[in-house]
């Protein structure tokens, strides 16, 4: 009958109410998390801006884009929507003057470093495009080299040849075949593979997309698919191995990189849980045993020259040539209680045995996580390819 048809009509809205709200309810608490997380890490990162390298910073930088971009286009709705935006503005200012007085730190301590990354830390470097996609697992690649497809030498050369900062050269978008053909790759492994992508997407920022053209066939967004679609399978492995210490930070520059651009199947609740889970009380990633370097320096995507060190800091005053002693890869070889490869150089040990690397980069992985759920609208878990 049709009161009959009415009200099943209206039973069905009732339910179809209930699950936005459901979603709308679980996208608010998922938010509330990452704030909290954030605000313990931009907090450290204050107190500690003269101990944070280049490295470390640039992950902050990339927060601070994301947190913006998170403001400008926010689409969450909720009691605690207007709370959240004033957290997330305060965020916005405090992790912008921290970057301001770190950049003076790293003037002075890394100048030439500076000079050549500096454009990194710009604000509105960083940019970002609406919409949303997935990986395609029929572009996973077969199999993946064994050794690194190249050096961090050769990569820092390739990234400054696009920010135009190449020794006297001064001009962006320099074209070279070498850089080319490293970039453009295939079958790369871990650390190989992220710092092709971010050349991907340093050109795209800086309009240099003619660098890397192979022709009609294989245009840049289809390369950039197949490399998050191999960085989804190698994350997917480290879950499988219950996210190894020595591999937590390549897990997690995967999910910044791949999620800046737009792939949402990084942004697994499970994942979310794991990087909020490995935060240390101070607000700081990782705490490390001083005699297992090996195992948990697995640094991520170092921008910094040779030689391999991690660098101790006994106060935040010490000037960058009183950082401490060196440890050669030997040393680390020799203090690893994991069988892994060595493929990254140094880092920066601050108090609490804290490392400057491994937080900027959690906090850029979790800015894409706050930047998916702010701006989406009805969120649903992404499907494991």
């Amino acid at each position: 009958t049709g009161k009959q048809r009415e009200g099943r009509g209206s039973m069905n809205f009732a339910l179809i109410a209930i699950t936005v709200l459901g979603l709308a309810s679980a996208n608010e608490v998922e938010i509330n998390k990452i704030i909290s997380t954030l605000e313990k890490a931009v907090h450290f990162f204050e107190i500690n801006h003269e101990q944070f390298n280049l490295d470390g910073s640039t992950g902050f930088c990339i927060l601070r884009a994301l947190m913006k971009d998170t403001l400008t286009r926010w689409s969450s709705s909720g009691p605690g929507a207007i709370s959240q935006q004033t957290k997330l503005q305060d965020l916005v200012l405090k992790t912008d003057v921290a970057v301001r007085k770190n950049m003076k730190e790293i003037k002075l301590q890394e100048p030439s470093y500076f000079e050549v990354f500096q454009p990194l830390l710009v604000d509105n470097f960083w940019t970002f495009k609406a919409g949303w996609m997935q990986t395609d697992s029929k572009l996973v690649y077969p199999e993946r080299r064994n050794t690194a497809c190249f050096g961090e030498n050769s990569s820092d050369r390739c990234m400054s040849q696009l920010l135009g900062t190449w020794k006297n050269y001064r001009v962006p978008c320099l074209n070279t075949a070498n850089c080319r053909k490293m970039m453009t790759t295939v079958n790369c492994p871990n650390y190989s593979l992220s710092h092709q992508l971010l050349y991907l997407i340093i050109a795209e920022i800086k309009n240099c997309t003619d660098v890397v053209k192979l022709g009609k066939a294989v245009s840049i967004q289809h390369l950039k698919k197949v490399y998050c679609t191999n960085m989804m399978k190698i994350n997917l492995e480290i879950e499988d191995e219950n996210f190894p210490l020595y591999r937590r930070d390549l897990f997690m520059e995967n999910i910044m990189l791949c999620g800046m651009i737009g792939y949402s199947d990084f942004f697994k609740t499970q994942w979310l849980e794991a990087i909020i889970s490995w935060q240390n009380p101070t607000g700081c990633y990782l705490k490390i045993e001083l005699g297992r370097c090996g195992e948990s320096l697995g640094l991520a995507w170092s921008l910094t020259p040779p030689p391999y060190t991690i660098q101790y800091l006994t106060s935040p005053k010490q000037h960058h040539s009183d950082f401490g002693r060196y440890v050669q890869p030997t040393e680390m070889k020799q203090n690893a209680s994991t069988k892994h490869k060595r493929v990254k150089r140094r880092d920066r040990l601050m108090s609490d045995n804290c490392t400057s690397h491994l937080t900027g980069i959690a906090a850029g992985a979790l800015g894409v996580f706050l930047r998916f759920h702010g701006i989406s609208q009805n969120v649903r878990e992404p499907q494991n390819i």
